[in-house]
């Protein structure tokens, strides 16, 4: 990802701290619901996952033995009862608290998202004017080509996180990432495994062609030698760094001009992640791959996922570093589309 090419003026800065603290003035009005965002709540979280169930079995156990012995007083199963129901009370408590955190972290992050298409309209039309931000949705509306995934099989589950919507110089963009879930099974276990992936797709000048563009792997490399269709470029470093899909040569080495494949050495020599491109007539999708992630809230990769805490300050920057990953999204896939001559340089 490139460097942020914009610096926020002191003004900009001051409108997205006064949002924040407006943000928490609003929702977080009592000592109860900053607890409930607070690392200490997590903590907490943790060790009640650790100590319910050992409580609850003991409970479960210790209840059963005793009402299973004949010799026993009735204030004993009593006491036993109660411990029973005490454990049981306290797993509910635990839930409904779960659940109450979950609702109320997503409120403030709902909150903070209202304001972010604003900042982002503020930058743009103060740094980057032929650059519009109109929406932020939980859906495409232009569906990302070639790269996207689907639950097709039982054991995997596809959805969309968020999506930004805006427009240069009249063509639609969207940014947006969607997350894989895989379910496998290994022996009597299963796993689940996390996948995201980040698009960029727009609209483009109509073109004949259609193509496929990919870093070099093993795998394309070892695709390649059964290849008997594959023309030779100009650009044998291109060649290594990028594989290939096509249907048209001509088409392909009208798209793929010395120039062009020197733009794009360049980008992928300062680029650590280079993306997949998929150009299609009048549309092209740039995806950046992230497989196994860990878990679906992984901060790896994501769009708009703000981490809250109770620092407002702290939030603030947590703001700023998240406008500064959208507008280096965008600037960095526009570099990749203006290399490829498809768009107009900013």
């Amino acid at each position: 990802m490139i460097d942020f090419a914009i610096n926020l003026s002191e003004a900009e800065k001051t409108v997205i701290k006064g949002d924040v603290n407006q943000t928490f003035k609003t929702l977080l009005n009592s000592s109860f619901k900053k607890f409930l965002i607070s690392p200490k709540y997590k903590i907490i979280i943790v060790i009640l996952v650790i100590l319910l169930p050992l409580a609850f079995t003991g409970g479960l156990v210790g209840t059963t033995i005793t009402y299973s012995l004949g010799n026993v007083s009735k204030f004993a199963k009593l006491i036993a009862l109660i411990s029973l129901i005490i454990s049981v009370f306290f797993w509910i408590l635990f839930l409904l608290l779960v659940l109450l955190q979950r609702k109320f972290y997503k409120k403030v992050l709902s909150s903070l998202a209202q304001h972010y298409l604003k900042y982002l309209q503020m930058i743009t039309t103060n740094h980057l004017r032929r650059i519009t931000f109109t929406n932020i949705t939980n859906d495409f509306s232009l569906v990302p080509e070639k790269f996207i995934v689907s639950g097709s099989s039982f054991n995997r589950r596809v959805w969309t996180e968020k999506v930004i919507i805006g427009k240069f110089n009249e063509q639609d963009f969207n940014i947006g990432t969607k997350i894989e879930e895989i379910t496998k099974s290994t022996g009597k276990n299963t796993v689940k495994i996390y996948n995201r992936y980040l698009y960029f797709t727009c609209s483009i000048n109509d073109n004949d062609f259609s193509t496929t563009i990919v870093p070099e792997t093993l795998m394309t490399k070892f695709k390649d030698i059964f290849n008997k269709k594959k023309i030779e470029l100009e650009s044998q470093e291109f060649e290594k760094m990028f594989a290939l899909d096509y249907h048209d040569p001509l088409a392909l080495r009208k798209l793929l001009s010395p120039k062009v494949m020197n733009k794009m050495i360049n980008l992928g020599k300062t680029n650590t992640v280079l993306p997949n491109i998929f150009i299609n007539k009048k549309q092209i999708t740039i995806c950046f791959v992230y497989h196994n992630i860990g878990h679906d809230t992984k901060p790896i990769a994501t769009l708009l996922n703000l981490i809250i805490n109770n620092k407002q300050d702290q939030q603030v920057t947590n703001v700023i570093n998240m406008l500064k990953y959208t507008i280096n999204l965008y600037l960095t896939c526009h570099d990749w589309i203006a290399a490829l001559d498809l768009w107009q340089e900013i």
